[in-house]
Formats: structure tokens, sequence, C-alpha cells
């Protein structure tokens, strides 16, 4: 139909004034030709609705010319034809539409009105509901903290009360959600609160939960199977979080058998080969590995790689990556993670840690035996950087144990898992400087040594600091490095408090061997390449050195 124009709207509205007797009526006359004017239209009064969980009722307003039908596929709203009127043509609706009040999760609707297959109209609903995943994580926390003692715990802070989840003593909860009352438990953190007692199984059935960190407590017994084959197991790094309880508590049933497959076992792969010298051979392995993280590119051969890369990426040994073979070793353990002060398991190594920070070296001989029986030949004067599984964040290393220096340094299932594969990070790179050229801890300890220990550093300076990066020595002309000071390009060079002791100096303010750096400092360099050199069968000039070095 064609549309007026405004000549044609003129004309109307004069005649209209002549056969019109009221004000009224030609206000009404005229809204009816401007509705005329806009054919083939669908007015809804509104195009989105959001409910409470309670029953309601709304209406709705269609004005439009059109022939329309509805689709409702929602059985909790029901949708009756309240009034219904037509005037030249143009049809006036009005609908109720009741919504039955929704007793679970929140849910959304679609209205759909159609006047042809490809011209529709939409109204959206949006009920919400009872968080039926928010009450699973209430009746689990009910349930473990009566099944850990939660009465007696040091902080049970808001524990079964009122007040919100999320402010419960240890608890965190998802974002979304949290003004609605339907934010999910994402986090459990108890660590070291004196729970006792043993795990709920209704633990397993809180599929949000990313962290469940309850170590250092005195919980003991079986981990039921629902907390066990919860979906996020390794990802809370059970080893360290779960199973780290105090001495004498432990759950019975967490160490298992793995699948056992020796295919893989004993495979050696040179992934770096020197070309310059007889080549400094590194042998990067590691422990508490099972057969199912082992072959075809999977995680044990991704973490062993990006170790190498690690160290590569970092001075001096990016630039002395020729003198290198590096060494890929496999080694299959019975089970998964490293023996630790409260499980004894089966591993190929048989690696234990001492504490949280240290592992058992005292069995460096029989490390030894077995990487030089796996690599075919003796290792002495090679270093060996043992990658351990294990959820605890640790890292040790030495020069000199039995001919072989060792970098241990954690890199677990749950670590791999959280960063999809191997992420670069200092604790390889500080070990590395421990295992393969005896350098020091740069940070101060929080106690001092002896006085017989200071004082027969004092006297004995010069031997002990020999090709070391601290000394006992503030005077600038007395430290290892003095040739480094006022060096041009060594600015940052110097005199600094604090190295392994309060008593001791260190050469720069920021160093990896100091823990708040990616990079050696010039000294600890420097000693590395003297390192190098020795071990190659090479003479070490210092001028050689700095031409490297200031690249």
């Amino acid at each position: 139909m064609k549309h007026f124009t405004l000549y044609n709207l003129i004309i109307a509205l004069v005649v209209i004034s002549a056969v019109s007797c009221t004000k009224e009526t030609i206000k009404e006359d005229i809204e009816i030709i401007r509705d005329t004017t806009k054919r083939n239209f669908f007015e809804l009064s509104q195009e989105n609705i959001s409910l409470e969980k309670e029953e309601k009722t709304i209406s709705i307003d269609i004005t439009t010319d059109n022939t329309f039908s509805i689709k409702n596929e929602s059985d909790w709203i029901s949708i009756i034809l309240e009034k219904d009127s037509a005037k030249n043509g143009v049809f006036h609706k009005i609908y109720k539409l009741i919504f039955k009040k929704n007793e679970s999760e929140t849910r959304n609707a679609t209205v759909i009105f159609e006047i042809t297959p490809v011209r529709t109209f939409s109204l959206r609903i949006s009920q919400r509901g009872r968080s039926l995943g928010r009450i699973t994580d209430s009746l689990a926390l009910v349930a473990f903290y009566n099944s850990t003692n939660g009465k007696d715990w040091t902080n049970n802070a808001n524990w079964l009360s009122d007040k919100p989840i999320y402010s419960w003593y240890g608890i965190n909860c998802t974002s979304t959600g949290m003004l609605e009352g339907t934010a999910r438990v994402e986090a459990i953190t108890l660590i070291n609160n004196n729970l006792s007692g043993t795990i709920p199984k209704e633990i397993g059935n809180m599929d949000s939960l990313k962290v469940f960190s309850i170590a250092e407590n005195k919980l003991n017994g079986e981990i039921p199977e629902e907390v066990v084959n919860h979906k996020n197991w390794i990802d809370w790094g059970p080893s360290y979080y779960v199973a780290w309880q105090k001495n004498g508590y432990k759950f019975s049933n967490f160490d298992r058998q793995v699948e056992y497959n020796t295919s893989e076992h004993g495979k050696v792969i040179l992934l770096n080969k020197a070309s310059r010298s007889k080549g400094v051979n590194i042998i990067i392995t590691g422990d508490g590995f099972p057969s199912s993280t082992i072959g075809n590119g999977g995680e044990f051969e991704t973490i062993i790689n990006g170790t190498m890369d690690n160290l590569l990426e970092t001075e001096p040994f990016k630039s002395y990556k020729e003198y290198f073979n590096i060494y890929m070793v496999k080694a299959v353990s019975r089970q998964r993670y490293i023996s630790d002060p409260h499980y004894s398991r089966d591993t190929y190594y048989g690696i234990t840690l001492m504490d949280v920070s240290r592992v058992e070296i005292s069995g460096s001989l029989a490390i030894k035996q077995k990487v030089s029986s796996l690599i075919g030949f003796d290792i002495s004067n090679c270093t060996v950087v043992m990658v351990v599984n294990h959820d605890a964040n640790m890292g040790c290393g030495g020069k000199n144990y039995n001919d072989v220096g060792y970098a241990f340094f954690s890199y677990s299932d749950s670590f791999y898992k959280s960063n999809k594969g191997y992420k670069k990070h200092d604790g390889p790179v500080h070990e590395m400087g421990h295992a393969f050229a005896g350098l020091a801890d740069e940070y101060a300890y929080g106690y001092s040594p002896s006085v017989e220990y200071l004082q027969y550093w004092q006297e004995n300076y010069l031997t002990l600091e020999k090709n070391l990066n601290k000394s006992i020595q503030s005077d600038p002309k007395k430290v290892p490095w003095a040739h480094f000071i006022g060096l041009p390009g060594y600015e940052m060079v110097g005199v600094f408090s604090g190295a392994d002791f309060p008593q001791f100096y260190r050469s720069e303010q920021k160093s990896v061997m100091k823990a708040d750096a990616s990079w050696f400092n010039a000294v600890s360099r420097e000693i590395i390449v003297k390192r190098i050199m020795e071990l190659s069968g090479m003479q070490y000039s210092f001028e050689d050195f700095l031409k490297l070095d200031r690249k």
C-alpha cells in the first residue's frame, strides 16, 4: 500500500474537519490516519523480562497490522489473551503471562511471535531460582565441618552461621552469582588450622571446587573415592595440599600403584650436541613420573625440554650453548610423586623430600649409579638436573656429591596442568647455579652462623672465596669481584650486605641467586664460564669473557 504524502494528509484533515463535530473525534481520526501510514508493523511493549523465583503475572501489549502466531515451549509460562481490539486494520492485544514459581536453578525462555517463518519477534525471559549447586556446596561444607571437628579448629569464623558462605573463614566463591546468591564455592583453604578426623565424601560433589588446601592438619583415614575421582583432583596438588598432614597422620589409601609400563624407561635423547671442545655434559631426568606421563611428547618430555630451554635462555648458558651436551634420560616410576616425610613411594631414583624445601641427598651415590647405568657412561664431573614430581614447591642443589653436581626442583602434575604445559621459571636456573658452579645463595637467612664459623672464614677467606659469589669482606679491594668494580658497563657491581648470612656480602643488588631476578649477576656469570672452560679443557680468559658478556 502506498504511504500518504504530506499533501494527502492535509487534504484528509480538511475533509475530516468538515464532517466531524467535536475536537475529540478529530483527534481520534487523525491518530487512525497516522496509524495507516505505518503498514506491516509490530510493536511489543517489552522485549526482556527479569523475574525473581516467586510466581508472577505480567501483562504485555502488542500493536500490529499483521496476523501472528505465538510459540511458547516452556511449561512454566502460561499465555492468556486478556484483551483484543481492532480498528482500521490495526490490532491491539493484551496478553497476560503467568510464570510459575521456580524451585530449581535459574532458567531462561524465549517466546516467539511469528508473522512469517522468516519474520519473528522475541520476548526473552529470565527467572532466578534456587541454586542447586550452591545447596550442594552448603551441604558438603556442613559435612566437612562436622567430619573434621570444626568446633576445635584454630579459626572457624562464621562457619555454620547465617552469614554468607563467602564470609566463612577459608572459603572463596565465584564472583558470578555473588549478588544473586548463586555463587559457587571454588576454594577451601584451611592449611594448619587444627583440622582432625576424616574427609567426607560430600567434598566430591563440589564440582566448582578448584582449590582444596588442607595440608599441615591432623587428618587421616581413607580419602573417599568420590574425592579422589573429582575432576580437579590433580589440579588440587594433592601430594602436598591434601596428603601432607602433621607428623603421625596420613591417609591409608593415598599412595596407589599406577599403571606401570617400561617401554619408555631408559631411553636417552641427545637434546643439544656440543660443537666446541669435548663437550660439557648436562643430564636432565626426573623422578616420580609414572609411565602415563612419558612418551609421545607427553608431560615428562615437555617438562624436560622446557627445563633445557629455560637454562639455555639464561646467560651465560645461552652464549656458551655450543659447549654443552644436554641429554634427556627417561625414568619410569611405579608410583606418582616422590617420597616425603609422610609417604614412602616406589619411584625409580628413590628421591625423598626432607621437608617442603629440600630433598635427602645422602643417597646421591645410588642416584649416580642409576643415571650412569641408563645413560651408558660414568657421570662423574657431569651435572644432573633432577625434576621431581611433587606439589611441594621445593628446590635445592650442590656442586660436588660423589663428583656429580645435582640440581633438584619440583614441577608437579598440577603445575603442569595449570600452565597447560611448561612455564619458564627461575627454579632450575637458581639450582643450576648451585649444582654447576657452586654458587652461594645471595639472600640472607634469618639467622647467623656460629662465632667459630665466622672466625674461620675470616682467617681463610682468600682460599674459601676463590671463585665464589659471596664474601665476608666489605672492603671493595678485597672481595673476589674487585676486578669488576669500576669497570665500564659494570656500574651495578659493588658491595652489598647479605649473602647466605647477614655478615656476608654480595656483588649486586639483584640476581637469580638472590631469588629476586631471572639473571645471574656479573661475578656469577664469570664463575660459570670458568667452570665451562675447566670442564671443556680450554683456557679461561677474562678478556674473552668480557667480549661475550658485553654483547
